[in-house]
């Protein structure tokens, strides 16, 4: 669950917060970015291996009730590294193109493919990929460690609860 003050999404009304369930968009949203994968949607840039800004807002104008916050791109930069860490896609010729895992997990209901995906071996490979990733704009770096808390992983220095 998330809760977030911006108004955006389909959320409930809590005093001056809205709270925002996630487990059900983040199924959705897990699916739709392996589609737009499979589709060719997800261009990266090869150089810094990062989606470019045209991909963070396809994918931010795909996501189930939108990103987290109106201003703020972060479950929509976020979405496309977490499918790539997790094996369903690779980088090829710019695009993020759907793995045969990536299509076999296609057609596995979301909730197995987020579990598998969460603790799989990948799950490490996204911890250390957060901190090693050496991004030029250190809002970039704040929205994608906090989309990578709000899925659940657990970032370096970070207490385990």
């Amino acid at each position: 669950m998330c809760v977030n003050a911006s108004g955006t999404g389909s959320l409930g009304a809590v005093g001056e917060h809205r709270v925002r369930l996630t487990d059900p968009e983040a199924q959705l949203n897990l699916r739709t970015v392996v589609e737009l994968c499979a589709a060719g949607e997800v261009w990266y840039s090869e150089k810094t291996h990062r989606p470019s800004a045209a991909t963070v807002h396809t994918v931010g104008s795909h996501l189930a009730h939108g990103d987290f916050y109106r201003d703020e791109a972060i479950a929509s930069f976020a979405w496309p590294l977490l499918v790539q860490a997790g094996g369903l896609a690779k980088l090829e010729g710019g695009r993020l193109q759907l793995t045969a895992k990536g299509r076999t997990r296609l057609r596995k209901p979301p909730a197995e493919v987020i579990r598998q995906l969460a603790t799989a071996p990948c799950a490490p490979c996204v911890i250390r990929l957060a901190s090693a990733i050496s991004l030029s704009r250190s809002s970039e770096e704040l929205k994608f460690r906090t989309a990578l808390l709000k899925l659940g992983y657990v970032l370096p220095g970070q207490p385990i609860s």
